[in-house]
């Protein structure tokens, strides 16, 4: 991967329901990877709900990949304000679905779109949230020696550690925030004298922190 960049996504699912004037709004957040895996969400949460009336979803992949649906709704009363849950609270990589039981009295455009955007909101509120983070796993072959000497520089909130593999050599490989990275072999380098050999294995994302 190239020109990662931070994210935040929905980490566990977030459910609410609200009612307004006796139509009931269910509301779901939750995390995908694809759009494929959206449609498919999608098309399942319709399937579970068959007496409801409409299935309005939004999300977001990453910028610019953004969808939504009315679900046959008036234009703009229910994706769109799905849509803009997911967009101020800084999303990727979710997907809302709210889906509709007619409670047998018309909404108006206003009360439509506060509902279906309270049920999102709600959804999402009720959600857990990770924050992935543009990260390097490093592998480090270095002498017995200097082992001790590096087990301190391992303890950190940016690094996630591996269990070390003893043979002819210690083989240490932990994922690092790939900011921090090159401090950290550069830190790695001094202490064992040039004697450590380090390489990356792989760019990847990591989720260094929970927010609950």
């Amino acid at each position: 991967m190239q020109n990662l960049i931070e994210y935040k996504t929905i980490k566990s699912p977030g459910e609410f329901t609200y009612i307004e004037k006796k139509s009931e709004f269910i509301g779901r957040a939750l995390h995908i990877d694809t759009e494929e895996e959206a449609a498919e969400i999608i098309s399942e949460t319709g399937k579970s709900h068959p007496k409801a009336r409409h299935t309005v979803y939004a999300y977001v992949i990453e910028p610019p990949v953004m969808r939504f649906s009315d679900d046959h709704e008036p234009a703009g009363t229910a994706g769109k304000p799905v849509l803009n849950v997911i967009t101020k609270n800084n999303l990727e990589f979710t997907l809302i679905t709210v889906v509709r039981y007619f409670g047998g009295i018309l909404l108006g455009a206003g009360h439509l779109t506060g509902a279906y955007s309270k049920a999102a909101a709600g959804a999402v509120s009720n959600a857990a949230f990770a924050e992935f983070h543009p990260a390097q796993r490093l592998q480090i072959i270095l002498p017995y020696e200097f082992y001790g000497k590096i087990s301190q520089s391992l303890i950190s909130p940016d690094i996630i550690p591996h269990e070390p593999i003893f043979s002819d050599n210690v083989t240490v490989e932990l994922d690092i925030k790939a900011e921090k990275a090159p401090e950290f072999i550069k830190n790695i380098t001094n202490i064992t004298s040039g004697n450590a050999k380090i390489s990356v294995v792989r760019n990847l994302y990591l989720d260094f922190f929970i927010e609950i």
